[in-house]
């Protein structure tokens, strides 16, 4: 339980100081600009820091890695206090959070196998829900009750407090974990060994190696570009090329929160690490065949012809017309496959990943993934404003559809090299 509290915690904070930046950085002149900077900062750090971070989880062991990435996270969000005053500066806060979560981050998913290393689904199951939870209490409940008492200054010090607290748990968590459950790297020979980017090669030639975990870095990634990929091109697609109303889009986003929740409790019940293989494919074709369902929409659909006769919906089918109800059945799959995506392929990875290589393994996994989201995004903004919504749809489904390939063909080759290549059986003396 202390395990998941700290996790409700640290995203609730999160929630917290993430609302903090958009407020200081937002409103002010630029406010566009401040808020790129917030965000290049973050993935900056992500992306450079990602690789040292996991090494240093691995080099120390998740179990001491946890509360030490907890400290650098509370520090980070206390040392705001110097740049936070100036909009202009809270890129620096941003970049000094993100610095300190490529520790936290890894070490909290490397746990999961020491927690519940069987059925890992279950574990990160409750990872995601806690996330989301954890951040929607932050940013909507939490941030504007203390911006109400203290102003901007009140949510800081709400959000170090609750950081801080993350702190004393997971301190209290590691105390009680037997150290011979959390096994860590061997301590290096030499003192070069011991930087902790030399040691990152093992964990990317374990990716590259295992076709099971490079088939959940593959899913990953590529569910990241889709959802944020998404987050710009629906709305307008929806909106301002199908001309759906607020109660039509309202409903088709409950479709995919629904299809959310189902994913969600179906990935913690019945999710076994024999099963994720499988898994993880249906679970890539469905999040395909739900974008290419939901590209061709078009005002056409405003009556539906069945048998020859021709039912318009309009006028009867009140905020659910045929447009959106077209859409209702490709939304909820869909978000059963963002959420069910990360589920499944983060237990493949703690399922298959050695102990001392989780935490290389899982910052390598993020590092990967921002790496693609940065031209990802840029690249769908340009094509929806230049072409259209349905465009980049479409293109984002393509793409998705030469990734199966890609990790089809990965997955076939390493399965013929071992069929060509079998482990000789070891003799009795």
């Amino acid at each position: 339980m202390l395990y998941y509290a700290s996790r409700l915690t640290s995203q609730t904070g999160q929630g917290v100081f993430f609302a903090l930046l958009v407020l200081v950085a937002g409103p002010g002149t630029g406010g566009a600009l401040g808020l790129g900077s917030v965000m290049v900062a973050m993935t900056v750090a992500a992306i450079v820091l990602g690789p040292v971070g996991g090494a240093i989880v691995d080099r120390l062991g998740p179990r001491v890695a946890l509360p030490v990435g907890a400290l650098l996270r509370a520090l980070a969000v206390g040392l705001a206090l110097i740049v936070i005053a100036r909009g202009e500066y809270a890129w620096i806060a941003a970049f000094g959070y993100s610095a300190a979560s490529q520790i936290f981050s890894p070490a909290e998913l490397a746990l999961v196998s020491t927690i519940r290393r069987r059925r890992p689904a279950g574990a990160h199951a409750s990872l995601f829900a806690l996330q989301f939870g954890g951040q929607a209490i932050g940013a909507f409940l939490l941030a504007p009750a203390l911006f109400w008492l203290g102003g901007t200054s009140g949510m800081l010090v709400g959000a170090f407090a609750l950081f801080a607290s993350v702190v004393a748990l997971t301190t209290v968590l590691s105390a009680r974990l037997p150290i011979a459950a959390v096994r860590h790297a061997a301590r290096p020979r030499s003192a070069r060994r011991f930087i902790p980017t030399l040691r990152f090669m093992p964990a990317l030639r374990f990716i590259t190696g295992e076709p099971q975990a490079l088939y959940a870095v593959g899913l990953l990634a590529f569910v990241d570009v889709l959802s944020k990929c998404l987050v710009i091109a629906a709305p307008i697609y929806f909106q301002a090329e199908l001309h759906l109303g607020r109660g039509q889009v309202v409903v088709l986003a409950a479709a995919v929160a629904l299809g959310g929740l189902i994913g969600l409790g179906w990935s913690a019940r019945f999710v076994s690490p024999r099963q994720s293989p499988l898994a993880m494919r249906l679970v890539l074709l469905a999040a395909l065949l739900s974008i290419f369902a939901l590209a061709p929409l078009g005002d056409e659909l405003g009556s539906l012809t069945v048998s020859g006769a021709s039912i318009d919906l309009g006028g009867i089918a009140g905020p659910i017309e045929a447009g959106s109800l077209a859409a209702l059945p490709a939304l909820l799959v869909l978000g059963m496959t963002l959420s069910m995506a990360p589920i499944i392929a983060r237990s493949v990875l703690t399922s298959t990943a050695p102990a001392e290589q989780q935490g290389r393994v899982f910052a390598a996994e993020a590092v990967f993934s921002n790496v693609l989201a940065v031209p990802a995004v840029l690249l769908a903004a340009l094509s929806t404003d230049i072409a259209s919504g349905r465009a980049t749809m479409m293109f984002i489904g393509i793409v998705g559809g030469a990734v199966f390939l890609m990790l089809e063909y990965h997955a076939l080759r390493r399965r013929g090299w071992a069929a060509a290549n079998p482990v000789p059986a070891p003799t009795v003396a």
